[in-house]
């Protein structure tokens, strides 16, 4: 079992947006392995299974501060149909 993480509704930048979880399940690497760590050998990525993860990433800086909730949908699944498996972003204001 996972834990998702999704938008609140849009607010003003200033006031930021809410996050919420919720357990979920599925075919996704992630529900299936578990989250991403460091290998035990210290030198890879691995789910929490040991199965090994490639960090495919895209940098997407502030896209969730400045897109709506449908544009990075969008972007989520066109990257993922792309073969990404991370988007990096700025978590900051």
């Amino acid at each position: 079992m996972a834990l998702e993480l999704e938008l609140g509704g849009r607010r003003s930048r200033r006031q930021g947006r809410r996050l919420r979880r919720r357990a979920v399940r599925g075919e996704r690497p992630l529900y299936r392995h578990g989250f991403v760590g460091v290998h035990k050998s210290g030198r890879a990525f691995a789910h929490a299974d040991g199965t090994p993860f490639f960090w495919l990433g895209d940098t997407v800086w502030s896209a969730p501060a400045h897109a709506t909730l449908e544009e990075w949908q969008r972007y989520v699944t066109h990257r993922g149909e792309q073969g990404f498996t991370v988007a990096q972003i700025n978590a900051l204001p």
